[in-house]
Order: structure tokens, then C-alpha cells, then sequence
């Protein structure tokens, strides 16, 4: 919030898959963040079928769906849970959850 307003920390509005900084990244329906203690926000692009970063003003992907290996390979996420080092992600359509490493 930025003067009681809600500002935009990322995203162009444009679907797509597109790293980059703040408002040049694209997302294809994000739908759960989780907040690191160092301020990173990280995003389950669920459309993208992958896991994003938002640091220091810029995106990162961390991981994305590999279509060629679909069996057991994150597919959709949806929500995320970070704890210490590890990054939890709900993947409803694997019926899964994965644990990425993380540096926070």
C-alpha cells in the first residue's frame, strides 16, 4: 500500500510466462503467494504450471511444468507455504505436494 492505496508489485496484466522487472513480467492466473523474510513474494503461476519469484523488484520463475514428463512433474499449482528453507506447493491437478528448496 502506498498512501492507502493498493499498488501493483507485478505483472503487465498480459497472460503469458515472462520474467523481468515488476510490471514487464506476465503471470497466467497466479492464485497463491507466500512471503519470505526477506521481503521475496513467491507466486504459484497456476495457467504457467509454475512457481515464480518476485525479488528486489524483479521475476523469477524457480520451476514450470516440463510437459514431456507430466507423470509426476508439478503440473498446476496452486498454493504455497514457506518455512524456513522449503517452499511447499499444492499442485491439485498432480494431486501432489512438492518441496523446492529455497534461500530466504
Amino acid at each position: 500500500l502506498k498512501d492507502g492505496k493498493a499498488t501493483v508489485l507485478a505483472g503487465s496484466g498480459s497472460e503469458g510466462l515472462t520474467d523481468g522487472k515488476g510490471t514487464k513480467a506476465a503471470f497466467s492466473a497466479p492464485q497463491g503467494v507466500a512471503v519470505g523474510p526477506d521481503g521475496s513474494v513467491y507466486v504459484a503461476d497456476t495457467g504457467n504450471g509454475a512457481v515464480r519469484v518476485v525479488k528486489d523488484g524483479s521475476v523469477r520463475t524457480l520451476a514450470v511444468r516440463n510437459p514431456a514428463q507430466l507423470s509426476g512433474e508439478m503440473i498446476s499449482p496452486v498454493s504455497l507455504l514457506l518455512q524456513e528453507n522449503s517452499l511447499y506447493i499444492c499442485d491439485t491437478f498432480a494431486r501432489k505436494i512438492f518441496v523446492l528448496p529455497v534461500q530466504t
